[in-house]
């Protein structure tokens, strides 16, 4: 008999497991809130109004695949609890919830879910030619953002703040094109500047998008945490139970009755490799990789999610 698996989020990690292991013969059902997916790599073009970050969920499941539109309340021993009173069994559990739950100082936005990618989006249509949007965080995220705003709204005046180098995770030569770009889009670039007051900035609108925290993650959890109270990249965490949690490069955070895990913990369940996820960290860390992001949907549905 085929087992069960119950998949909690549909988010790329999500997504590829359930599309790899519905590929292999076992009955599999994904929960998540949403009807559609969410790509989280394109939330900047919906931030700055140049394209869309979703599309029907679906459409990129396989086709033995079912869903259910419910938040998960509690796990159990082979059964979870939905928001709407229905308890779902399960002979394994993916737990692929995601991060990108850090919040920001008051007066600024983020662009790590789909809601605030839509907030910044309104705030920006909103304001009129020559006003100042501050982006915070010259990570890849800070530097697409940046770049949208400034091509898609010309008049705005964008700037791009960093505690340190912009880009600092590029070669040098990656670094110096990225500067050139910016400079030609108008962006202007601040680095070794710290920001603890959006306040402060004199803008019209201020986006933040520096590393979010893990959700969930607690201090006093016993988990590494570094001094920011985010779970250590080093970290080596121990899968627990029968539940097996995947993450898309990144730890998560799990209630208690199942634990934590990082991505070492994937050969639990015949996902295959971590690293050939569909716009894995890897992949969307790389602009020069981005092309190979966009994968095809046939490939989605049918579990061969290539590199």
């Amino acid at each position: 008999m085929d087992a069960t698996v119950l998949v909690v989020g549909a988010g790329y990690a999500g997504v590829a497991a359930a599309n790899r292991i519905a590929a292999g013969g076992a009955a599999v059902t994904v929960v998540d809130p949403r009807e559609e997916f969410v790509e989280r790599v394109r939330l900047h073009r919906l931030a700055a109004g140049t394209g869309a970050a979703t599309v029907p969920l679906r459409e990129v499941l396989h086709r033995r695949v079912r869903t259910r539109a419910a938040r998960v309340t509690r796990i159990g021993d082979g059964t979870a609890t939905l928001d709407d009173g229905d308890v779902l069994r399960f002979d394994r559990l993916v737990y692929a919830v995601g991060s990108g739950a850090g919040t920001a100082p008051g007066g600024a936005l983020r662009v790590d879910t789909l809601e605030s990618a839509r907030r910044v989006h309104d705030a920006a249509a909103a304001l009129p030619d020559g006003a100042v949007v501050a982006v915070v965080g010259a990570g890849l995220t800070g530097l697409e953002t940046a770049t949208e705003l400034a091509a898609a709204r010309p008049g705005l005046r964008v700037r791009l703040l960093s505690a340190g180098p912009v880009a600092a995770e590029l070669p040098a030569r990656s670094r110096d094109r990225v500067r050139a770009r910016l400079a030609s889009l108008g962006v202007e670039v601040g680095e070794g500047v710290t920001v603890t007051d959006p306040a402060t900035l004199g803008a019209g609108l201020v986006v933040w998008t520096t590393t979010p925290a893990v959700p969930g993650l607690a201090r006093d959890s016993g988990l590494p945490v570094d001094d920011d109270g985010r779970l250590r990249t080093d970290a080596t965490l121990t899968c627990t139970g029968d539940a097996r949690i995947v993450g898309a490069g990144d730890a998560v955070a799990a209630p208690p009755e199942v634990g934590l895990v990082r991505a070492s913990c994937q050969a639990a369940l015949p996902l295959g490799s971590p690293r050939r996820a569909p716009c894995s960290r890897a992949c969307a860390d790389a602009p020069h990789r981005r092309p190979r992001c966009p994968t095809p949907r046939s490939a989605w549905r049918s579990g061969r999610t290539p590199r």
